[in-house]
């Protein structure tokens, strides 16, 4: 069955970017540098896949993915004494759903916005397709898709308003851009809705137009940051399928999550990260089977007439 462990979800604001936090593992499943299991990734740099190729091939439909797609090495960025990033080296493969999560305060966030341009690190190299993204930085940004937490979307405007600004500022024009903005309706399933103001749209629905904004230039690699936050299950499948389509037309995903469950679904490895580094790097699978844990859910039946209260309990106690 699936096994879930629980996150604790923390939001910040960060003064000039949407915000990319992607939650808090629970305090008392923290994973701290002490992690000596195997599935403990000692040079990310050097592994591209996880132990449980098997999970890979069940989502892409494919045997093998190729070469990385995304490389980072030995990145570092401080802010004054606190060291935000400190040597995270990893590789993402082309068509690889990549999950990364980690406590709040654990480099996350400054290491997303490394890895898409938005800040330079103070030391270490990325590579995006090809690109270094310091010497080719418009190019290196133009294979990058990013959808932040915070809804990047004008609520008084339809959704194929919205895309059409978005579009033109990725330098679409014409029927180029309307048959783009067609396309990533169409992906999302809101093509019926495109003519209706974002506001009102359910969150879900708001969620997905997100998305679909940043595909208009159809970037090779997706940061999606936490695209479930806030929506109802329905919604939640729905976007949960619109990534695994994505993935099997062949983009490959950077994806933000809190929740457990979906890093099982969707990612072919995951990455935790903690004080500036990676200190877990594997697939679900193995992360979870190394690290333990998982929940243990107990049943209770009405208490037999005349049991006194806390019978119940002292029973479950004493075994």
């Amino acid at each position: 069955g699936s096994l879930s462990i629980p996150f604790v979800q923390k939001m910040t604001s960060l003064a000039l970017l949407p915000a990319l936090e992607t939650g808090v593992l629970a305090p008392d499943l923290r994973v701290t540098r002490h992690v000596t299991s195997g599935t403990t990734q000692r040079d990310p740099s050097s592994a591209i896949l996880g132990t449980d190729t098997h999970r890979r091939d069940e989502i892409t439909g494919r045997n093998k993915m190729s070469a990385a797609i995304l490389i980072a090495h030995e990145l570092h960025k401080a802010y004054g004494e606190v060291r935000a990033v400190d040597g995270i080296s990893l590789q993402v493969a082309r068509g690889e759903v990549f999950g990364l999560l980690g406590p709040n305060g654990a480099g996350k966030t400054t290491t997303i916005s490394l890895l898409t341009g938005l800040f330079p690190p103070d030391a270490g190299r990325i590579t995006v397709d090809g690109l270094d993204l310091a010497r080719d930085a418009r190019a290196a940004r133009a294979k990058v898709g990013l959808v932040p937490q915070d809804l990047a979307l004008y609520p008084t405007l339809s959704a194929r308003q919205n895309l059409n600004f978005f579009g033109r500022i990725y330098g679409l024009k014409g029927k180029a851009l309307r048959s783009r903005v067609d396309e990533v309706l169409d992906m999302v399933g809101l093509a019926q809705r495109a003519g209706d103001p974002i506001d009102t749209y359910s969150g879900g629905m708001k969620r997905r137009i997100n998305i679909a904004a940043g595909l208009l230039h159809k970037p090779p690699i997706l940061f999606l940051d936490e695209p479930t936050v806030g929506v109802d299950p329905q919604s939640r499948n729905a976007i949960f399928e619109s990534v695994e389509a994505l993935n099997r037309g062949g983009t490959t995903v950077i994806y933000t999550t809190h929740y457990m469950e979906e890093a099982q679904r969707l990612c072919h490895r995951v990455a935790i990260v903690d004080l500036g580094r990676i200190v877990a790097l594997d697939t679900p699978a193995a992360l979870i089977r190394g690290l333990g844990g998982g929940l243990i859910i107990l049943g209770i039946d009405d208490a037999p007439a005349g049991s006194r209260p806390g019978e119940a309990a002292d029973l479950l106690t004493s075994q």
